[in-house]
C-alpha cells in the first residue's frame, strides 16, 4: 500500500488505533448508528432516505462557462455560506489538483479576506469491499463531523468513479478545530477501516487563504504541524 511521506491522518502522520479503554464507548456509538440505519431502512425513524444518505455533503458536477459570473456573486457573504457554493467544475475532479476540480473562483467572488484550513483526502478503493458497510461509516462520519464538530466551514463528500478513485474534504476555521473532530469516535473508527477498505489513500492539508484587494483563494500546502510544504 502506499501512503504520502508528506501527510497522513490528523494529527498525526500515523493511524493509530483508539485505546483499549475507549473501544467500549466506540462500539456502543457504532451499535446505536447501525440501529437508527436499520430503524430508518424499516421506515420507523423520519430521516433520510437510503438515497438521501448516499446524497448528503454530495454534489453534482457543473461546466461553468470560463468568464462568466453570477449576478448573485457580488455582495461578501459569510464563509459557511459562501463555500456551500462550491461544487465539482470537472468530471475528474477526483484526480486532478484541489485547486482545479471545483469552481473556486466564484467562491472566492463571495468571501470577505481571510484564512482558513482545509483537509483533503483522496483514496483508491478496493475491489472486494462491502459498499454498504463503508459507506454507513463514511456516512456516520460526515453526520457526526455536522453535528458535533466546531469550526466546520464545508464539508464535500465525493462518490468514486468508474476506476474506485474518490476525493473528498473538509474545511475548517483552523487547524486545531480540525485536530479536535480527528479524535471523535466515529471519525477514528472510519480512519481505523483505511488499510482494509482502501488499496491506496492519501491527506492533504492546505492554507486557503483571501487577501484584501485579491478576487482569488490562495492554497497554501502545509504539514499535519502547519508548517508550509516547499514546492519540491
Amino acid at each position: 500500500m502506499r501512503t504520502n511521506a508528506d501527510s497522513g491522518a490528523v494529527p498525526d502522520d500515523r493511524l493509530l488505533p483508539p485505546s483499549a479503554s475507549s473501544m467500549d464507548t466506540v462500539w456502543e456509538l457504532l451499535r446505536e448508528q447501525q440501529a437508527r440505519i436499520e430503524r430508518l431502512e424499516a421506515g420507523l425513524l423520519p430521516l433520510p432516505d437510503a438515497t438521501d444518505r448516499g446524497q448528503a455533503g454530495r454534489r453534482r458536477v457543473i461546466d461553468t462557462p470560463k468568464g462568466r459570473r453570477s449576478q448573485s456573486l457580488r455582495e461578501p457573504l459569510s464563509a459557511v455560506e459562501a463555500y456551500q457554493s462550491l461544487v465539482p467544475s470537472t468530471a475528474k475532479y477526483a484526480t486532478v489538483p484541489i485547486m482545479e476540480g471545483f469552481n473556486w473562483h466564484e467562491c472566492a467572488a463571495r468571501l470577505d479576506p481571510g484564512e482558513w484550513y482545509m483537509v483533503v483526502f483522496r483514496s483508491v478503493r478496493r475491489e472486494a469491499i462491502d459498499d454498504l458497510t463503508l459507506e454507513m461509516h463514511d456516512y456516520g462520519a460526515y453526520i457526526e463531523a455536522e453535528r458535533r464538530a466546531v469550526g466546520l466551514v464545508f464539508y464535500f463528500r465525493g462518490t468514486p468513479n468508474e476506476h474506485r478513485e474518490c476525493l473528498s474534504f473538509c474545511i475548517w476555521a483552523g487547524r486545531e478545530e480540525a485536530a479536535r473532530a480527528a479524535r471523535l469516535p466515529l471519525h477514528r473508527v472510519a480512519m481505523s477501516m483505511v488499510e482494509e477498505k482502501y488499496e491506496w489513500y492519501a491527506l492533504e492539508r492546505y492554507v486557503l487563504r483571501k487577501e484584501r484587494g485579491r478576487r482569488g483563494l490562495e492554497a497554501i500546502p502545509v504539514d499535519a504541524e502547519g508548517k508550509t510544504l516547499s514546492a519540491n
